[in-house]
């Protein structure tokens, strides 16, 4: 080999040494961005698939006809995977969640109640319980009840008290009249607190009744007082007094948790706003006998035939 040749494969292994790694690391971009353009297609494909899913599903419950039933549980979870994706976006001519729930023929509202039912309560619960009698009124006073605690559900059983029921067929009968039971507990209690609540307001209203009987009856006593003249002004002002504490607590009453409580479904905002509304109050009442005491006297400690205004009091009666 001459060394001409040899200078000559010398320079081209040179060569190849400088260009491989050149080579491998542009080999290296294709395929990376290969795997690039291959996640967006399989992404792009996955959400058309989703889309054809939406569309597919919303022709199956449009060839159904519901009524105030709840919808099927199968229908729940795709329903529950259209809204989480949010791929309803995408459908033309819809573009919103209110406006898919238009177009597959059921209300929104139903839809979302439905929604959190699943959520609440799974969906081995709604399977089973879908042959009760139980509508969207019903629903509403187990999740109540569940949000009690008096009422547990898990994926394999249902807790009432200290019963236990499993989420099988073999139980269904046991669990429909357990749910039955519970809920008509519930309306009893209810019935029982309305009962109460109407018997507070009547004697309310008996209350308010007698307050202005007795300010007829004020009105009567201050003609006379006035015609009889001025001694009769002590027995009138006792009598105003007397008069006024009677409307005060009647008037009070509307506070008294005992004979008128906060609605069964109060916030702690209502609590709070109460409370403020009765401290409220009461410092208003403290101020004023405060005051008052410090004029008049307390009538603990000052009352009687000889008690004598501060104000006109000497240091002998003081002594007194």
């Amino acid at each position: 080999m001459s060394d001409i040749t040899k200078s000559l494969k010398e320079a081209l292994r040179r060569r190849q040494t400088e260009i491989d790694p050149v080579s491998e690391a542009s080999k290296d971009v294709v395929a990376l961005e290969q795997q690039r353009e291959d996640r967006a297609l399989s992404a792009q494909e996955e959400r058309e698939q989703r889309i054809a899913d939406s569309y597919e599903l919303a022709g199956r419950i449009q060839a159904f006809t519901f009524v105030e039933k709840v919808a099927t549980v199968a229908s729940l979870v795709q329903l529950k995977k259209v809204k989480e994706s949010k791929v309803y976006r995408d459908l033309p001519g819809i573009g919103s969640w209110n406006n898919y729930c238009e177009y597959i023929g059921l209300s929104r509202r139903k839809i979302d109640e439905d929604l959190q039912n699943i959520a609440l309560f799974g969906e081995q619960f709604l399977a089973t319980v879908a042959s009760f009698s139980l509508g969207y009124r019903e629903l509403r006073k187990l999740r109540r009840l569940t949000n009690e605690g008096t009422l547990q559900v898990t994926d394999s059983e249902v807790v009432i008290g200290e019963k236990r029921i499993p989420l099988s067929p073999d139980a269904k009968d046991e669990l429909e009249i357990a749910l039955e039971q519970l809920i008509e507990a519930k309306d009893q209690v209810i019935e029982e607190k309305e009962a109460t609540l109407r018997a507070n307001k009547k004697l309310i209203a008996s209350k308010e009744e007698l307050i202005r009987r007795q300010e007829k009856d004020l009105a009567k006593y201050e003609k006379e007082v006035e015609a009889k003249g001025p001694e009769a002004l002590e027995l009138e002002f006792i009598q105003k007094m007397q008069n006024a504490r009677i409307t005060i607590e009647g008037w009070l009453n509307q506070f008294d948790p005992s004979l008128n409580p906060l609605p069964e479904d109060y916030t702690p905002r209502m609590a709070n706003e109460m409370m403020i509304t009765l401290q409220s109050l009461l410092r208003s009442i403290k101020a004023s006998y405060d005051t008052a005491a410090d004029i008049y006297g307390d009538p603990d400690l000052d009352g009687g035939s000889g008690w004598v205004p501060p104000h006109l009091r000497t240091d002998e009666t003081d002594k007194e």
